[in-house]
């Protein structure tokens, strides 16, 4: 399976903060919201995080997100309901 990630590191110290699956198979799976600018607490040096506040997006990056959000509720009730239906099987 194909994905790519984006590693937030500090620029400065490379104090890392976590990895971002970014896409998976060509389809994009960050939705991009969050803060702009974060600090290192290592440092004190501020970086681009390479999110975006919601006032600033722009009418599509906003209508994608609504979207994304909904896909991901819709994913994750389907699998919840898979898993509460297997076990309501299962139990004898």
């Amino acid at each position: 399976m194909a994905y790519l990630y984006r590693n937030l590191a500090c620029p400065r110290c490379r104090k890392e903060y976590g990895i971002q699956i970014v896409n998976v198979m060509l389809i994009e799976l960050v939705t991009g919201l969050g803060p702009p600018l974060l600090r290192c607490v290592s440092c004190n040096t501020i970086f681009d995080s390479g999110s975006t506040e919601w006032f600033r997006m722009s009418d599509s990056q906003k209508r994608r997100y609504v979207f994304l959000s909904i896909l991901y509720a819709a994913i994750e009730s389907m699998i919840l309901a898979m898993v509460a239906s297997y076990s309501n099987w299962y139990d004898p």
